[in-house]
């Protein structure tokens, strides 16, 4: 997520730590749309022998009550604390993560539409870019995207 995009839903995140990951789970875009059920969003699922990276945040307790909402916290995503790595020392910090709800995700590929592309190639650039593994990790994403689109 971009800073801007949590600056639009009125979060304050209090510090960027940085880049994290999650080993043996993957990103996929099968979280069913409740406007369109053939429009995917992201979502994380335990798959070994992958790796999904993302950034960690520090936020008040107050802005994830907010997340919560645009999230769709409980009924589309469960909210729950993960272990995220950070950095090459072994330093873990337990995240809240939204894990899409079962009824919500489907196996089928969902289309993702040009406007949330953007979304998420913005936050991977703003975030992403950096570091040593950017290139390989975005070109799997934007090619996961590509796949699901058809």
């Amino acid at each position: 997520m971009t800073i801007k995009r949590l600056l639009e839903r009125d979060l304050k995140p209090v510090a960027t730590v940085g880049v994290g990951y999650i080993d043996h789970w993957r990103i996929r875009f099968n979280k069913k749309s409740y406007k369109n059920p053939e429009i995917g969003f992201a979502n994380i699922e335990p798959f070994w022998g992958d790796r999904v990276y993302g950034v960690i945040f520090g936020v008040k307790e107050e802005d994830i009550i907010k997340l919560d909402r645009f999230e769709g916290y409980p009924k589309r995503y469960q909210r729950t604390n993960l272990p995220i790595s950070w950095g090459t020392d072994g330093v873990v910090y337990n995240c809240v993560t939204y894990i899409a709800n079962r009824r919500w995700t489907t196996s089928k590929p969902l289309m993702v539409t040009e406007d949330y592309q953007s979304y998420i190639d913005k936050g991977m650039r703003e975030h992403l870019s950096k570091e040593p593994f950017a290139n390989t990790y975005m070109s799997n994403v934007y090619s996961l995207m590509e796949k699901n689109n058809g």
